[in-house]
C-alpha cells in the first residue's frame, strides 16, 4: 500500500496521522457544516506543510520584535520555506501603521501598512446605522 503524502491524498483524513488533536477536531467540526471537502483538504496539506517546517527550520528563532508569527510555508515568497509575522504596531491620531514582516531562511524582508481607524462616538455601529464621516 503506498504511504499517504500531501500530494497524492484524497480526502484529509488521509492525513490524519500526520496531524495534531486540535487539527483533527478542527476539521472535523468543519466538515460536519458541510464544508467543501477540497477545502478541507486544502487545510490538512497546509498544516502537515507547517510541522514539516517547524521540523526543518525549528531552530531559526522568531525576530525579538515579533508580536504574532504564523506557521512556516513554501511556495510564497522568494525565500524556499518562510513565515509571516506581525511587529510593532502604532496608533495615534485615527490611524494605525503596523508592521507585517516575511522570514525566511535567507533573512526578514519588512513592510509597513497604514491603516485608517474609524474615530468611535459612543453611538453603536451595527446593522442600520452608519460611522460618522
Amino acid at each position: 500500500m503506498q504511504e499517504s503524502t500531501p500530494e497524492n491524498t484524497r480526502t484529509w483524513r488521509d492525513l490524519s496521522d500526520q496531524l495534531t488533536p486540535a487539527q483533527i477536531t478542527e476539521l472535523q467540526r468543519e466538515e460536519r457544516t458541510r464544508c467543501d471537502p477540497g477545502a478541507l483538504l486544502w487545510q490538512a496539506r497546509r498544516y502537515t506543510e507547517a510541522a514539516l517546517g517547524d521540523l526543518l527550520q525549528g531552530d531559526i528563532e522568531a525576530p525579538a520584535d515579533a508580536t504574532e508569527v504564523h506557521p512556516w510555508e513554501t511556495g510564497y515568497h522568494e525565500y524556499g520555506w518562510s513565515r509571516t509575522f506581525k511587529g510593532t504596531c502604532w496608533k495615534a491620531a485615527g490611524f494605525s501603521v503596523e508592521i507585517f514582516d516575511v522570514q525566511g531562511e535567507g533573512g526578514v524582508r519588512r513592510g509597513a501598512s497604514v491603516v485608517t481607524v474609524p474615530r468611535r462616538t459612543g453611538a453603536a455601529v451595527g446593522p442600520g446605522s452608519s460611522l460618522p464621516r
